[in-house]
């Protein structure tokens, strides 16, 4: 291996090694926030539930069933709501991401979604611009182009002539929820 060659493999390992810190900060990050977001969620969960008792305890007299109905809908009611704020937390991560994370996971989606000739819809709120997400290879090598006009929270919107690709940061959540609400319910629960 001549120096050349030394140096761009020393520069590869420094940036995967940066790269693997910064997921992993992030994976402790995610982590302290839904231990937070769980913590908090069980405060809420335990002064909702009480109120909940003391409310039981006085429809009791007169109406039982009622009462145990509501105490249910509400214990049901704060695990939902937990399970909300997991979601959330996802959500925020999302949208607090660097650029350099952000057009990462768009280049992603691009690779996974686009095809030939697609306008890419980007969020205002992307923190790049359209020039510099059609610098990517991806874009270039499936002739894409871009605006920055999207009126969404965050991500993308891939745009052709036979239909739209919504990838928005808010569907990929919801997506990511439909598919993993009953895992992280029983991880909250369990």
């Amino acid at each position: 291996m001549d120096g050349k060659e030394q140096i761009i493999q020393k520069i590869l390992l420094d940036a995967q090694t940066a790269a693997q810190k910064k997921i992993n900060s992030a994976n402790v990050k995610a982590e302290e926030i839904v231990s937070k977001a769980k913590f908090d969620a069980e405060k809420e969960f335990d002064e909702a539930k009480a109120v909940v008792d003391k409310n039981a305890e006085l429809y009791l007299s007169r109406n039982n069933t009622a009462a145990l109905m509501e105490q249910k809908r509400r214990f049901l009611g704060a695990k939902q709501q937990m399970i909300d704020d997991v979601y959330a937390v996802v959500l925020k991560k999302l949208l607090d991401m660097g650029k350099a994370d952000y057009l990462r996971l768009v280049e992603s989606k691009i690779k996974q979604y686009a095809e030939n000739g697609d306008e890419i819809i980007i969020s205002e709120n992307a923190p790049f611009t359209a020039e510099e997400l059609l610098n990517l290879d991806v874009c270039k090598n499936l002739a894409l182009t871009a605006v920055k006009n999207g009126k969404f929270s965050g991500g993308i919107v891939l745009n052709n002539s036979v239909c739209d690709k919504n990838l928005t940061f808010d569907t990929l959540v919801e997506e990511l929820k439909t598919r993993t609400e009953a895992e992280v319910a029983v991880k909250l629960f369990n």
